[in-house]
């Protein structure tokens, strides 16, 4: 939370290319659990 909150203050986070998150590694999306339908799963 600390590196967040400096990283707004000094103007790190806005200078960031939005793209650069689709480079972090991460676990496919099976699903999406919601208030109105439950648990949507991808095919």
């Amino acid at each position: 939370m600390t590196s967040l909150l400096l990283g707004m203050a000094s103007g790190k986070v806005e200078q960031m290319n939005p793209e650069s998150w689709e480079q972090i590694p991460h676990q496919p999306v099976r699903g999406y659990n919601t208030d109105y339908a439950g648990n949507i799963i991808n095919p």
